[in-house]
Parts: C-alpha cells; structure tokens; sequence
C-alpha cells in the first residue's frame, strides 16, 4: 500500500504546473501539450483551445488534432493551429516513441506546413521549444529525446478547477507542502475561488467547516461548483477546462445526481465528517430522491451497487447503471465511506468492502513501466505510470467510456488536446490516493493527518 500511494505521488506531481507571479494550477492529463507563438502577430495559440471564451484575445480557436496511427509503444498526430488571420496556418505531423532508448521518449515533428505567409511559427512542447518555421522554408524532421523520468513535459496545457486545482491544494496541505499549497491558494484566490471547498475535501480529512448539503449546495461561497459561475482568463501556457457540469446546468447535474453513486457517497462522507454520526439523517432537502438519508443507509445501498457489479461501483443515471464497467471516482468514495464506517466507527461488516476497494486498487494501479491492459491488447504509457485507470473491467482491464454516455460527452467536451488513450487523469488518481490515504488511516493508523 506504501507503495501505491508513492507511485500515485509521482503521477500527480508530474502534473503539477507553476505560473507565473507565484501562482500554480493542476493539469488535466498527460498528453500532446503543444502551443504555437505566431511572431507576426505577438500571438500564442494553445491546442485543444477552442471556443471564444477558451482563447487568447483574438484567438480564432481553430485547434486540431487527428490520431493518424499507433503500437504499443508509439503515437503519431496530425495537429493544426490557426493564426488571428488564417485557418489551420501551421500543420505537422508529430509522433512520439516511448521506447526510443532506455529510459528515454522521443517526440519527432515532420510535414510542416505553415500557410500563413505573414508571419514565422514557433512551435513549444509545453515550455520547451521544439522548432521554428518560416514561409517558404523547406524543413527537415525534428526529432528530440527526453528522460523518461521528465514526464511533466508532457502535463497539459488544460487545467481544471474543481476537479484538480482544488484536489491540488488539499492533497498538498495533507503533505505539509506549504510552497505548493500557497501557491495554488495564490491561483484560486487570485480568480475568486475559495481554497479548500471541494466536494473531495472530506477525503483529504478537510471539510469540518463546510456545509452539511456541501455536494448539493450550487450558490453562495461555500459553493463546490464556483467554476460554472465563472472563469479564469487563459494564459499563454496554460488555459481553463470548461466543465461538462456547467455546460449541462449544475441544477440538471445535481437533479441526475441523485441517482450518482459518487454525490450519494460523497454527501455520506461529508455528513459523517460534520457530524461524526453514521445515522445522522441528511437535509430535508438534500435526502429528497437519495436511495439513503443517512451514511449508513447509503453504505447498504451503495453494497447493493457492488453485489451487483462484483468487483467496483457502477456509473448510474436516472436510466440505471452501466454494468459494463466499473468507475474508478465512485468505487473510491465508497472505499472511503467503507473504510471510515468499518474501521472508525464500528460497523465491522463494513470492512470488507473497504479491504476489496484496496486490493482491486493496487491490483489495477498502472506500475512502474507504465504497461496498461486494455480490452485491445497492451500498451506501454511511462507517463501513465502510479495512475488508476478511470474505468475497468472484471479482468482487470481498462476500458474507455462508450456508447450513449460517450456521446452525450463528447457533445458537451471541448475539442480535444490530446487524441490518444487517456488512461486516467489527476481527478481520478486524486481519488484513488486520497483513499488509500485514509483506507491506511482508519485501518492501521499510518499516515493520518493528526499523527504524521
């Protein structure tokens, strides 16, 4: 377990990613982060950008990327950028190799093509420059080689708040990191957010002081969903991931949600860590629609939810719940509910679930190697390395989203930054670190938060 939650450490702070004026956010995933600087117009544009809010001012958000091929240890894209006055202005084919040399990554970029004829096109890997095009200049291949171990190289330009900047900032409070802390404190202050109100600060043995209804409060400043109110301003390394929440309506989120195995165990969490009482009965207005109004009712029906999947917890809509699949995020926050019934307050036949979420955890961790089992064959994915998948099968596989949930996604999704296989990213391996953190507490008081 040691082990895993140090693995878990090295992903996340890959992601990581200071800004300037003392400020740091958290990025999404690791992938392609690739930004261009037109010289001709000062202009930086940033893939995955997209929509008019998401851009730079005078952005036309015209980003692309395109999968055009991939093994087990390569990738190969074709990107396009557009500049202030010209549709797709650069083009380049950029492939990765993960097994170029021992403990080494390459990124080669080939085929430019820069059509905007008034201006040269710097082309960055996040905050390392790769190559510089100018009209009418015939360029070879590109071709640079990296340690393995300098996977913040390849952090995303796209950073949340909610799902990771927070998550940051509690999980380095937890480590006693006060430089990180303060710094992401600076980020989310500095764009009015409160630091610390979270929906997982429970998890991170935070959250006493706030609201008893803290996953279905959608107003005011205790409010978890401040990111759909507004926005920081995109910068020319990093920019603001526009949540699918927002998008949707956080009232239409919360309305589904209570069907959400994750909001059912997450309001059990925070009841049970305002109150220290696991029959302590929800809001009136909050238990309305909960299959539970009280952390142990919810813990029996959430049991259900397992019995029924046998190996995790299920995503569930008002239309039922996909049995294909297990979800990482929810089988966590009911790990976490299970550790802290059975282990802390008594409820003995309790920890076994608790122990079975553990197990299967460190079971399907992505290891050193960074070799993950998909229902296609094996890849190999260094950066993916202390990662747990977001979602995954009986046998131990991961297994994208699909079907109608991957479609209502990809309706409400930005446009992509990266096209490849996104294993995990820093929300889900926040989760998983945070349970096996307090997993490890309430079973063998290692590592709490009140005894080092």
């Amino acid at each position: 377990m040691n082990n895993a939650i140090a693995l878990a450490e090295g992903y996340l702070d890959g992601l990581y990613k200071p800004l300037p004026n003392g400020q740091a956010v958290q990025s999404e995933y690791y992938g392609l982060p690739l930004r261009v600087y037109f010289s001709g117009y000062d202009h930086w544009v940033l893939l995955g950008q997209g929509r008019a809010g998401d851009c730079m001012p005078g952005c036309t958000g015209a980003t692309s990327i395109t999968a055009v091929a991939a093994s087990a240890t390569t990738e190969t894209y074709r990107v396009s950028f557009a500049s202030p006055t010209t549709p797709d202005a650069l083009r380049v084919t950029v492939s990765l190799d993960w097994a170029a040399a021992p403990g080494q990554f390459s990124v080669t970029v080939s085929n430019p093509q820069l059509t905007d004829k008034g201006t040269s096109a710097q082309l960055w890997l996040d905050e390392e420059p790769l190559a510089t095009y100018s009209p009418g200049d015939s360029t070879a291949p590109v071709v640079r080689s990296f340690p393995t171990a300098e996977r913040s190289l390849l952090r995303s330009l796209r950073y949340t708040v909610r799902h990771a900047t927070q998550e940051a900032y509690l999980y380095a409070a937890l480590r006693g990191d006060g430089v990180r802390a303060d710094r992401l404190a600076s980020f989310l202050r500095a764009n009015g957010f409160t630091p610390g109100v979270d929906l997982r600060a429970t998890i991170f043995g935070a959250g006493q002081q706030l609201p008893d209804d803290l996953p279905f409060v959608a107003s005011g400043s205790d409010n978890a969903y401040a990111d759909c109110d507004h926005q920081p301003a995109a910068g020319t390394t990093a920019y603001p991931y526009t949540s699918k929440v927002c998008l949707l309506g956080v009232d239409t989120f919360l309305l589904a949600g209570r069907f959400d195995p994750f909001l059912q165990a997450t309001q059990a969490l925070q009841t049970l860590t305002k109150d220290g009482d696991p029959h302590r009965g929800y809001p009136v207005l909050v238990s309305l629609g909960l299959q539970g109004g009280t952390p142990t009712e919810t813990a029996d029906h959430l049991e259900q939810l397992w019995a029924t999947l046998g190996y995790g917890i299920p995503p569930c809509t008002p239309l039922g719940c996909e049995l294909n699949r297990a979800s990482r995020l929810r089988t966590f926050v009911f790990g976490s509910l299970e550790a802290m019934l059975g282990y802390q307050y008594g409820q003995v036949s309790r920890q076994s679930y608790a122990d079975a979420v553990a197990a299967n955890a460190i079971a399907d961790q992505i290891g050193p190697s960074g070799t993950i089992r998909t229902a296609g064959g094996t890849i190999v994915r260094p950066v993916e390395a202390g990662a747990f998948p977001v979602n995954w099968t009986a046998d131990h596989r991961f297994v994208p989203t699909s079907g109608l949930t991957q479609w209502a996604s990809d309706m409400l999704s930005m446009p992509p930054e990266y096209a490849g296989a996104i294993v995990s990213d820093a929300e889900t391996t926040f989760d998983g670190y945070a349970f096996l953190v307090t997993y490890r507490c309430a079973r063998f008081a290692v590592g709490c938060a009140d005894n080092g």
